[in-house]
């Protein structure tokens, strides 16, 4: 049997998917989610797909924003904003959580506001988490 994970507002996943990315995930159904952090813009197009998250206007609110979001155990995939995990005490946590830990997931994405990378965010999306949206 194969066991079904959902993250949610993304798709379907299974176990070869999140095993690909590091995650365990035991038989039945567990609900894995996602989260973002980000501005004010940012947050609202990912609840608009069922994501939730925490809208930061510094980068010293993304840093608690992540610090509390890294103390929960039901998250597969943090996304947030390359405004701000630029910032020094942002990055020092995603580069220990990448060190450390097998998951969650940390994947930074433009901002609302950044530079357009004329990359569209569905195709980086995909890249990153090996699957196809």
């Amino acid at each position: 049997m194969d066991a079904r994970v959902i993250l949610s507002g993304l798709s379907i996943v299974t176990n070869k998917m999140l095993f690909n990315l590091g995650i365990k995930a035991s038989l039945g159904e567990l609900k894995l989610l996602g989260y973002v952090i980000g501005d004010s813009d940012m947050i609202t197009g990912f609840r608009l797909v069922g994501i939730e998250g925490a809208e930061a206007n510094s980068a010293e609110e993304a840093h608690q924003a992540l610090s509390k979001a890294l103390l929960r155990n039901d998250l597969a995939i943090i996304i947030i904003s390359e405004d701000f995990s630029a910032h020094s005490r942002v990055r020092e946590e995603i580069d220990q959580v990448r060190r450390d830990r097998r998951n969650p997931l940390i994947v930074e994405l433009p901002g609302s506001k950044g530079k357009p990378s004329g990359i569209r965010m569905s195709d980086l999306m995909s890249k990153t988490l090996g699957i196809r949206l």
